[in-house]
């Protein structure tokens, strides 16, 4: 889901700066330039044979460098974001 509130993108930017306050370089190109990619999204446990309502679910916050778009998904659970600022259009979407 797309991140529209501007309370919870900066939240989301204060929480990388104070986990991670030294920008790492990219694993594949090495650059340093990183962009935070304005969405929430999520991993789901898998399960062979179709999707399960049971399955796990795991909010993540998209990373990508600038340079060659090499991404890293960054829990925002254990980030420390507060999920509850998302906007009701935010999560009916």
């Amino acid at each position: 889901m797309k991140v529209k509130s501007e309370e919870l993108r900066q939240e989301i930017f204060r929480k990388l700066a104070e986990k991670c306050p030294k920008p790492q370089s990219c694993a594949f190109c090495g650059h340093r330039e990183w962009l935070v990619v304005d969405i929430i999204t999520e991993i789901r446990e898998f399960y062979e044979k179709a999707l399960s309502p049971e399955a796990k679910r795991m909010p993540v916050i998209p990373i990508m460098c600038n340079y060659c778009g090499y991404m890293v998904f960054i829990n925002a659970i254990r980030l420390g974001v507060n999920l509850e600022l998302l906007s009701e259009e935010e999560v009916k979407k």
